[in-house]
């Protein structure tokens, strides 16, 4: 029981020093509470059952023997001890304990690491496995291509029941032989380390390159990682103080920013002259100049002149906006097609009138499609077949406006289905002329150009990027390990004020470092209860390892590529994640 102790990482290690003329928080780390007792561990953490010399799993209502290989049982609780001793390292670090206690737990961790990487090698070790293609991975292969296939090219419920072209099977053919991707193998982890929540505490020790299968100590053997958390109290400029307010409550909280500056309520807001601005939902509510200052600037100028009328509170915020209007585009700016759906419908009309030289026509846009008409007495006349259009049955100046309008090619075909390709040329010459007609005669009227020009810049031309600022994020919980770039940051920033973002980053840039960040902020701030980051198979391991790097007081669960264990019947992949806060 002693030797089992000492293994987890629970054996006496205070020396003379240490205890001489101790005090109370000398002593903390020995202590055990009633509050500290209660918690129970994670689902499926394992533990070393010494007395049957065996493995244990948390089943939430009791420990029960795990199903480890007789001959992991060993490794296994040695795996064991480095998660204890490593969780207790970070946790010592997280809460500020005493430097001694810090080196005491790191000094205990070196050496359950060392004699475990001298006997059996890295914690991240692995193989690579590769299967070979079989009869029956093929015919699976082929059975669910041909579904897949069949639903596609039938209708909703109905699947396409007709015969599969010989070349799609040939081609099936070929892709159901190929081998399996390699997978990588863990046998080490059999034991059910791999799914013991507390698995990336133990992945983390290592900077493990996969290509070499080397490893090197990673900083938490060698100093902290984590600094406890200091609540800033005070903030040095009106920028940083409203940084610090949208960073804790993610509004502008005039009282903390007075809190922060020591100044009073009415200084406070002078200060925060430009870097702030009255919501047009609610003049008491303000807004920060990012948020307020983009999106459709356009629409707000107009909704910020309307309520500056009665409210003066306002102007400042028009004066701003009037500041970031788009550059008006003008006329020859624009690229405008026959059928633009931002074109109106009447305006198609009149070309049609003007240019054809016919009265009655009509045009609409419905469900996307544009329908240009006129009575079919009035599709004859020079202009109509021959000027504009072809002597040929729905190849009048009208059809062919229309197929313009659809970006539908023509092609015209004779009685025997085949292309008459001289017609079809002349028919979409008819085509190029009608578009390049159109442009001319639409800005050719100075009424009808401003109308158009001004509903162009309305609708694409009114929008502005917010640029954000995420130099004043605190980031609690990054290891001291590592320093963020600027851009970093600045995503960080707009992940969490953003639906959906795109990390256009190069390669190298630190994408996975910005997503874990993100990740702990949108938690943090409660926009999302629990973040999952979802990347493919082969990098589950390293992320989940710099996850716990990057972070090292997070919960951090790793999945796997795991439908497979689902499909097998284990519960365990969705169990973990709906039992605790990860």
């Amino acid at each position: 029981m002693m030797a089992a102790a000492v293994a987890r990482g629970l054996g006496l290690t205070a020396r003379s020093e240490d205890l001489s003329g101790g005090i109370a928080e000398d002593f903390a780390p020995g202590l055990r509470t009633h509050a500290a007792e209660v918690d129970d561990p994670p689902l499926y953490t394992l533990r070393y059952n010494a007395s049957s010399q065996s493995i244990d799993f948390w089943a939430g209502h009791g420990w029960q023997p795990n199903k480890t290989p007789k001959t992991l049982i060993e490794e296994t609780k040695e795996l064991i001890a480095l998660r204890e001793v490593a969780t207790a390292l970070v946790a010592a670090q997280r809460d500020g304990e005493p430097e001694h206690n810090r080196d005491q737990l790191r000094a205990h961790l070196n050496t359950l690491y060392d004699n475990y990487v001298a006997k059996r090698g890295p914690v991240n070790r692995f193989e690579w496995m590769q299967r070979n293609a079989t009869q029956d991975r093929h015919d699976k292969r082929i059975a669910k291509l041909e579904r897949e296939w069949r639903e596609q090219e039938g209708t909703t419920g109905r699947p396409y029941d007709g015969p599969v072209p010989t070349e799609l099977v040939e081609q099936w053919e070929t892709e159901a032989w190929q081998p399996p991707e390699p997978f990588k193998k863990f046998r080490h982890l059999e034991g059910g380390m791999r799914y013991d929540p507390g698995w990336a505490v133990v992945s983390a020790l290592e900077d493990f390159d996969d290509d070499t299968g080397t490893a090197t100590k990673a900083p938490i053997f060698t100093r902290d990682v984590l600094t406890a958390e200091i609540e800033r109290t005070t903030a040095d400029t009106p920028e940083e103080a409203l940084a610090m307010s949208l960073d804790r409550t993610r509004r502008v909280d005039v009282d903390l920013i007075s809190e922060l500056l020591g100044t009073g309520e009415h200084d406070t807001r002078a200060l925060l002259d430009g870097l702030v601005y009255p919501s047009l939902d609610d003049p008491d509510e303000l807004v920060p100049a990012t948020t307020a200052l983009s999106g459709n600037v356009r629409s707000k100028l107009v909704a910020a002149i309307e309520a500056a009328y009665t409210n003066p509170a306002y102007e400042p915020y028009v004066a701003a906006l009037r500041e970031v209007q788009p550059e008006q585009r003008e006329a020859d700016d624009i690229k405008v097609r026959p059928g633009a759906p931002w074109i109106p419908a009447a305006v198609i009309a009149a070309f049609a009138e003007k240019t054809f030289a016919v009265a009655g026509v009509t045009a609409e846009h419905i469900g996307g499609r544009w329908t240009v008409d006129v009575a079919k007495y009035k599709r004859h006349g020079r202009l109509m077949t021959d000027e504009w259009g072809l002597q040929k049955r729905n190849l009048d100046a009208v059809s062919l406006l229309e197929a313009v309008c659809n970006s539908k090619a023509v092609v015209v075909t004779t009685e025997e289905g085949d292309v008459d390709a001289q017609a079809t040329f002349a028919a979409q010459a008819k085509c190029a002329k009608i578009t390049e007609e159109f442009t001319r005669w639409l800005w050719s009227d100075d009424e009808r150009r401003d109308t158009l020009v001004a509903e162009y810049n309305r609708r694409f031309n009114s929008l502005r990027a917010p640029v954000y600022d995420g130099s004043q994020l605190r980031l609690p919980g990054l290891s001291d390990h590592f320093t963020p770039h600027y851009y970093q940051r600045n995503a960080v920033a707009r992940i969490t004020n953003e639906p959906s973002t795109l990390l256009d980053h190069v390669v190298g840039a630190g994408k996975t470092g910005t997503m874990l960040m993100a990740a702990m902020e949108l938690r943090r701030l409660g926009l999302v209860r629990q973040p999952w980051i979802v990347v493919p198979n082969h990098i589950i391991e390293q992320v989940g390892r710099e996850a716990k790097q990057w972070y090292p007081a997070a919960n951090v669960l790793l999945g796997s590529a795991a439908t497979n264990d689902e499909a097998a019947g284990d519960s365990s992949p969705r169990a973990r994640p709906a039992s605790g806060t990860w």
